[in-house]
């Protein structure tokens, strides 16, 4: 076959899945034969954009945003769209030309920050993805009578057409810049988007998804809001089963289900597993917006083992990514300890990401502001792309950001300087190793620094500087800042006197760059147990960062998630219950509908009980090994029909491998 599909989310709207489903249709007829290979990726998000469609051929790459209208439009680049009844497409919005322009560098970016991740290395350097082309089609067909302005400059990448001529196009698009094959093609499909691929025939005979009826309080959104325990959906009755959530892509669920065996928190989708955080989440969603305008903050989280220190960290940082801005996190260790700010650096930056996905952004941002800085010149001066002129007034656009990148730092300026000159002279090995250099290697080669006019590495004396240039590199490449989450900062009570006094000088120095605008548009989280904010050893023991984030009544019953500390209670039963109804719905939405005449509430109270009982009645410890072991249950349900949990299922001790320490000091002892 040479048409495949691939699959983000489903289509929510019954018009999206009537055109797609006419794309796919004429994809069939007109290349389902040997010959080209033809992919279609289906509605996905991607650096930032939802993405209705996208072909993938050899010799080109093509995005396809569909709109519904058959009568007469009129439009330009920079003007409303009006239907000749008076309406405007994509009202208060971008208009399509505008949409699709983002759409095409948030894809054009991904493609270039992702090509070694698909790719063999030799031919990743001499692919260009520059040369993505972008459509608007109208379903179902574009109205005799339509005027749409496209400046000459545009034509080679933009399109405005009917669905009905779409195949043609498709057909008939390429550039001698773009050489891929099919396994490539796939491997992007499937590893870098994370893609399903679906069967081509039965998609065509799936139901279309039915229309709801309208409300005035209906909020269309693919991110889930955190919903409060006492509003989480009524448990249903034993033998009714799970249907998958409406808004957990398949992609997504399966992340979480694989991440929840190996006793991890998952990487993405956590707020639809979040119970208990609404209160929290809501105030620092609140201080991220603020933080985006320009201001820095911070919050430190207190919690003993158990209460979800990491996992509140993990959904910031989620949010975050939903907000636009670039994300890491650092563990706080004696290998990563925070007077060492080189190692900090280090570790911040190498994993760093963005809504993309991957860690190590840094050089994913230095190539997407250089591409905006490439669209921007073409746009006001008008040049092929081409021109040698295009590339001086790029440098001079570089050089005018770099003069800003050199006010917090030169080095920092020098090092991207020369990453650009090596850009363009196709010495991929030279802007390799000083994209290293910027992310805090301390192997860069003497020679390659000279050619730039750097020396040494990042030390302590400039570690929280580079912070700073970083942060400014992202905002240049769209993002809204950075987000900084440091976990398990009561390491620090076990170093030595100087290097403990060291390192919570260090903590003050990050809250005093947040709170005096050193770190605009930079959001830091710590997270600790209750004795690193109490003990002789830790907080009190400076007395100025005591006072600026004390907590004076840790166990209010009325917390205030505004304060600068916040207090996480224990887990409890009614929690971890919750959690294995939203484990339900996700493995649903994986797997298909959960067996719950097997899998009832009644079971899963009793599985509770007796994971906890191995563990000193201490339900705060046991949510990891529940949840890996409520995995297990339910694979056994899905693949055994005469697997019946609730005469089979015992905690099995001896299975319990990698425990904390915590869990190890817990768990009860094997006896004979």
């Amino acid at each position: 076959m040479t048409v495949e599909c691939w699959l983000g989310q489903e289509f929510e709207q019954a018009h999206e899945m009537r055109a797609f489903r006419m794309v796919l249709q004429q994809l069939i007829e007109h290349f389902n034969q040997p010959g080209e290979f033809v992919c279609l990726l289906v509605n996905f998000y991607c650096n930032g954009a939802d993405i209705d469609l996208a072909v993938i051929k050899e010799r080109a790459v093509m995005l396809i945003e569909l709109k519904e209208c058959d009568q007469v439009v009129s439009g330009s680049p920079n003007g409303d769209w009006r239907i000749q009844d008076g309406a405007i497409l994509n009202q208060g919005r971008l208009n399509p030309y505008q949409q699709v322009r983002h759409y095409r560098y948030a894809l054009m970016n991904y493609l270039s920050a992702q090509r070694l991740a698909f790719l063999p290395e030799q031919k990743a350097h001499q692919v260009s993805f520059e040369h993505v082309s972008a459509l608007v089609v109208f379903a179902p067909y574009f109205a005799s009578g339509s005027r749409i302005e496209i400046p000459p400059r545009d034509r080679k990448w933009f399109g405005v057409l009917g669905l009905d001529k779409l195949w043609e196009e498709i057909k008939d698009r390429r550039s001698d810049q773009i050489h891929l094959d099919q396994g490539s093609i796939r491997k992007f499909a499937a590893q870098a988007l994370k893609l399903k691929r679906v069967d081509v025939q039965q998609y065509l005979g799936a139901p279309e998804p039915e229309q709801p009826a309208p409300s005035a309080e209906a909020v269309v959104t693919r991110f889930p809001t955190v919903q409060p325990l006492e509003q989480a959906a009524p448990k249903p009755p034993s033998g009714e089963a799970v249907s998958p959530p409406s808004t957990v892509s398949q992609p997504i669920a399966l992340d979480i289900v694989n991440a929840l065996r190996r006793g991890t928190v998952p990487s993405a989708g956590l707020p639809y597993l979040a119970v208990g955080l609404e209160r929290e989440m809501r105030a620092i969603t609140n201080q991220l917006r603020h933080v985006a305008t320009g201001r820095g903050d911070f919050k430190f989280v207190r919690g003993a083992y158990g209460a979800g220190k990491t996992f509140l960290s993990a959904l910031v940082l989620e949010e975050a990514l939903r907000q636009g801005f670039a994300a890491s996190s650092v563990i706080v260790s004696t290998d990563t300890p925070l007077y060492k700010l080189e190692s900090i650096y280090h570790r911040v930056i190498g994993n760093l990401r963005t809504r993309s996905g991957q860690s190590g952004a840094l050089r994913g941002m230095i190539d997407r502001w250089i591409y905006q800085l490439e669209e921007k010149v073409i746009e006001l001066e008008g040049y092929e792309e081409d021109d040698p002129r295009l590339a001086e007034q790029v440098e001079a656009q570089f050089e005018s950001g770099l003069s800003e990148v050199s006010q917090i730092h030169s080095a920092f300026s020098s090092a991207l300087r020369g990453y650009y000159r090596a850009q363009l002279s196709d010495d991929y090995a030279t802007a390799q190793a000083l994209i290293g250099w910027l992310s805090g290697e301390q192997q860069t080669s003497a020679l390659v620094k000279r050619k730039v006019n750097i020396r040494g590495e990042i030390d302590n004396t400039v570690a929280l500087e580079f912070l700073r240039a970083v942060n400014l590199i992202a905002r240049k490449a769209g993002l809204a800042g950075m987000v900084i989450a440091f976990d398990e900062v009561e390491t620090i009570q076990r170093l030595r006197g100087p290097q403990r006094e060291q390192s919570l000088s260090t903590l003050r120095q990050f809250v005093d760059a947040a709170d005096h605008g050193y770190f605009p548009y930079i959001y830091l989280m710590f997270t600790g147990t209750p004795g690193f904010f109490e003990d002789r050893l830790g907080v009190p023991s400076l007395q100025p960062l005591h006072d600026r984030i004390k907590l004076d009544r840790p166990d209010d019953p009325y917390p205030n998630p505004e304060l600068p500390q916040i207090s996480l209670p224990l887990f409890e039963t009614r929690k971890l219950q919750a959690v294995a109804r939203k484990v339900l719905s996700i493995y649903a939405a994986a797997y298909g509908p959960v067996d719950r005449v097997r899998l009832s509430d009644i079971f899963i109270d009793f599985m509770i009980s007796e994971v906890t009982s191995k563990f000193g009645g201490r339900v705060d410890v046991v949510p990891r090994q529940f949840l890996r072991d409520f995995v297990n249950v339910l694979d056994k349900a899905r693949q055994y029909p005469g697997y019946n949990p609730d005469s089979e299922y015992e905690f099995d001790r001896q299975a319990t491998t990698e425990l904390t320490p915590v869990e190890q000091e817990i768990i009860e002892p094997i006896t004979f």
